[in-house]
């Protein structure tokens, strides 16, 4: 049998059924709906008399599947490319009423980028051995091409939609950061690699780090380098005041507002050193603390085009660059670390930031550099009312319109500072060691496979233990639900039931507070603070309820956090009953 455009869409009831229970809540499938992964009815709430039993009919493209009437199905390879469905029926002394539900298009799971690409050196004019880069990924029905901020192939060389690269280079090309995506129905993945036709030498590789003080992650300032600082070979920073590079040497010059700081860039350098790659790497940088995108009189800023009374940072970046790529004098290749927005945050300025950040990247494009620019998302400034407000803004902004441009990252930097709270500006060492990484592996292509997207969204859930003996019509709480890992300041709304507040986090540590009186179901989530739900009111004629209701968030990538709770996402709550 087949199911008419009513229940396909899960707003039916089977036809001629007049007798049985009545739906009060609308029957959901939940899962992910890749090949492999569970789907699971939620039966939804039914009113009937005497016992209500229930039974489930699971639906491919609208037609039965063959002895799928548990709860639970497991999509297989036959399913991919397809709707599932499924009719849930309820049953009581009167008849069987059935409801029709909705249910995911079936695809593969993402691919995954498995091993590093390799390096490749071309000559001019000659053939090249085919290239498997296709061997680099794991995942089902693939196909490749090149992902968002490659450098264009030298001419005569394709790349296949199998993930072969082949043909003949016809002339000479510097070193080109190639990004190759995976692409199948369930996602993407990509990986980056250098490619090089021709020309002795190596392409150098000029990290430009700028921004506010973490751009020099003061936090490292006066403490003892790592051990493998103390060996890069090759990596020499740019001198401003004697106009020269020198050699790189995390706590002694590698800062620019704290010359016994070092940034990004060591872990960077480090990682680049690590996987084999031996390029020159040239390091330029303009960092200075409690500085603004806001133009503001008589103060140091970053705006790029309005004149104050202070120092023009921007200006002060750009010639330093000018004068760095004079003393290489050969071409680069580009790769921008930018850390800035406390100040904005702090200072009132986030309402402007997205004008500001625009005008930003805009110039940078036009009178520092093309290549790729890697926002380090600012942490979240909790200290006043006023930076409160800011931080989910400037945050906000800084994804938005980096992912905008075309060839920037965007890197979380809330997690891996070894227990710091968010009230500590300046993180320890481990948390410039991490943010060096991750900036690593966004250039390299593979961060998604490392910290996930940075976009994504991730279920939570409201959980309801299991009782017995509770009182038909009864208030049930459940657990208290603590959101970690999330980025966005949004609404959240719930089905059915309340909620409250049982506990918020503030600077100061853990402060208790009276639990809030249950709210309406929907609002925005304001602070870093614990929830609990309260289901309605018990309807069903059973004394045993186990619900739950699934939150959606943004997981900013980092997934959950290990040491803060973070602020609440996007939320999706739907009840679930056995």
């Amino acid at each position: 049998m087949r199911l008419g455009a009513g229940i396909g869409h899960g707003t039916g009831l089977i036809a001629g059924t007049v007798a049985g229970p009545v739906n009060q809540v609308a029957p959901q499938i939940t899962g992910s709906g890749r090949v492999g992964d569970p789907l699971t009815f939620s039966p939804g709430s039914w009113t009937g008399s005497g016992p209500v039993t229930i039974a489930y009919r699971w639906l491919r493209e609208g037609a039965p599947i063959t002895g799928a009437t548990t709860k639970s199905y497991l999509p297989v390879d036959e399913d991919e490319g397809l709707r599932l469905s499924g009719i849930v029926t309820a049953s009581d002394d009167t008849g069987s009423r059935g409801r029709g539900v909705i249910g995911p298009m079936v695809v593969w799971s993402a691919p995954t980028a498995t091993r590093p690409l390799p390096f490749l050196a071309l000559d001019p004019g000659v053939a090249m051995t085919p290239a498997d880069l296709a061997g680099g990924f794991s995942g089902r029905d693939m196909r490749f091409d090149l992902g968002p901020g490659s450098a264009p192939l030298p001419d005569g060389l394709t790349l296949s939609a199998a993930g072969v690269l082949s043909g003949t280079p016809s002339a000479e090309t510097p070193d080109a950061r190639i990004v190759i995506r995976a692409l199948n129905s369930g996602g993407a993945a990509q990986s980056a690699f250098q490619l090089r036709v021709g020309l002795s030498g190596e392409t150098p590789l000029l990290l430009i780090i700028a921004g506010q003080s973490n751009a020099d992650k003061q936090g490292t300032s006066g403490i003892t380098p790592p051990a493998r600082y103390g060996n890069l070979s090759d990596v020499e920073i740019w001198n401003p005041v004697a106009g020269i590079f020198e050699a790189y040497a995390p706590g002694t010059n590698a800062g620019d507002d704290s010359r016994n700081a070092w940034g990004s860039e060591a872990e960077f350098a480090h990682q680049l050193r690590e996987a084999g790659d031996t390029r020159p790497i040239r390091v330029v940088k303009r960092a200075q603390g409690g500085t603004g995108l806001e133009a503001e009189a008589g103060r140091d800023d970053w705006h790029p085009v309005t004149q104050t009374g202070g120092r023009q940072l921007f200006d002060e970046l750009e010639a330093r660059v000018t004068a760095a790529r004079a003393a290489i004098g050969t071409a680069t290749e580009d790769v921008t670390i930018w850390a800035q927005g406390e100040y904005d945050m702090a200072k009132g300025f986030a309402g402007f930031y997205a004008a500001n950040f625009g005008a930003l990247l805009s110039e940078w494009r036009s009178r520092i550099s093309t290549g790729l620019f890697i926002v380090e998302r600012t942490r979240p400034r909790l200290d006043s009312t006023t930076a409160r407000a800011g931080t989910w803004i400037v945050r906000q902004v800084q994804l938005d319109l980096a992912l905008a441009d075309g060839n920037a990252a965007v890197i979380d930097t809330d997690a891996a500072t070894n227990g710091a709270p968010f009230s500590q500006l300046h993180p320890n060492h481990l948390w410039c060691e991490d943010c060096g990484l991750r900036a690593y592996r966004a250039w390299r292509g593979n961060y998604t496979e490392f910290h996930g997207d940075i976009t994504g969204a991730v279920p939570a859930a409201f959980a309801f233990a299991d009782r017995t003996g509770v009182a038909q019509g009864a208030v049930v709480t459940s657990d208290v639900l603590s959101p970690r890992g999330f980025e966005r300041d949004m609404d959240i709304s719930i089905t059915d039931g309340e909620y409250r507040i049982t506990r918020r986090h503030c600077l100061r540590g853990l402060d208790r507070c009276a639990g809030q009186d249950p709210q309406a179901p929907e609002g925005p989530a304001s602070d870093h603070r614990e929830r609990q739900r309260r289901n309605g009111r018990c309807g069903h004629a059973h004394h045993r309820r186990r619900d739950r209701a699934l939150v959606r968030h943004d997981a900013g990538g980092a997934g959950p956090c290990r040491h803060h709770p973070c602020r609440i996402g996007p939320a999706d709550h739907r009840q679930w009953r056995p």
